[in-house]
């Protein structure tokens, strides 16, 4: 019960995390393939790096359902604490026609049901959440490279790359491959929606790797949203709801999570159908020229 009261002062529109300190030794090492891995077990016989960090873990709020008691009766809220838009799909009682759904404006919360005393327990139901307004109508803009000036970095994987780029949600996404702490500029202005800085390790080995990369996401001006993924653990220089332009720094690039190098993974999507589906983009060149990005192109920002 003090953990339902602790989430429903949530509705206040106050985001909680828990911060915890702790210092760890991380090794890089190579493998016969020429690419970069971590771990935090000492590496038996490739060549390894070893570094000490101290990390900060900050439990993230997401879109949710949450309860409110009050007396016998009990309510049940949509809660949306990103600084964005985001499309709720609550499917109640045993019937998958039984649904309502709704888009709950950025840093918002709304009553969905109130149950009367003749319930012991809330009625069983289920529910998904997609970021972004449906309704939004993206433009055709050309994307300033989101790469620090003056010199070249080269495009791992372009559209529909076969690695991982072959389906959505990432399908119109490319990989910029840069050495870690390379700083990250924003490709368009917009407002920062979301934040994960949790993690600090990088790998394919597993699908464990799948959902641990560190990210930000910028919600534009037409709805879209720019994800910025595999940052390093600690390089965030922007925090959520912070307003950026373009060219301004918005972190450091790692290796975090699924991935075989240090790069970074750019994509824009937007919410179709109750789906994050990635949009076809093109950069900008220095003479403002636009160009699709290609695999093994080498992209600047002058």
């Amino acid at each position: 019960m003090r953990v339902l009261a602790i989430i429903a002062s949530l509705f206040a529109l106050q985001i909680f995390c828990i911060t915890t300190s702790s210092a760890q030794t991380v090794y890089k090492y190579q493998d016969s393939k020429g690419r970069w891995h971590f771990t935090d077990k000492k590496p038996t016989s490739e060549r390894f790096e070893r570094s000490e960090y101290k990390k900060n873990i900050r439990k993230r709020a997401r879109p949710s359902l949450v309860t409110k008691r009050e007396g016998l009766q009990q309510q049940l809220f949509a809660f949306n604490p990103y600084y964005g838009p985001v499309e709720f799909k609550v499917v109640y009682g045993e019937s998958a026609n039984s649904f309502k759904t709704l888009v709950l404006p950025a840093k918002s919360s709304k009553l969905l049901f109130t149950y009367g005393s003749e319930y012991q327990a809330k009625p069983k139901h289920r529910y998904w959440w997609v970021a972004g307004d449906p309704e939004a109508e993206s433009e055709s803009y050309i994307y300033t490279p989101p790469v620090p000036k003056g010199k070249g970095f080269r495009i791992t994987q372009a559209f529909g790359g076969r690695f991982s780029h072959s389906k959505e949600p990432s399908y119109y996404a490319v990989d910029i491959a840069m050495p870690v702490g390379t700083i990250i500029k924003a490709a368009r202005a917009g407002v920062v929606m979301s934040v994960k800085d949790d993690y600090h390790m990088g790998s394919v080995s597993s699908k464990y790797f799948l959902d641990k990369a560190n990210f930000l996401t910028v919600l534009h001006d037409d709805g879209t949203i720019a994800s910025y993924v595999h940052i390093l653990l600690g390089g965030l220089m922007v925090k959520a709801g912070d307003r950026v332009e373009v060219g301004q720094s918005l972190a450091r690039s790692g290796s975090t999570g699924y991935s075989s190098g240090p790069h970074l993974h750019f994509v824009i999507r937007k919410n179709i159908g109750m789906k994050q589906k990635s949009i076809p983009f093109k950069f900008r060149s220095n003479d403002g020229t636009p160009y699709k990005p290609e695999r093994n192109m080498y992209i600047w920002r002058y």
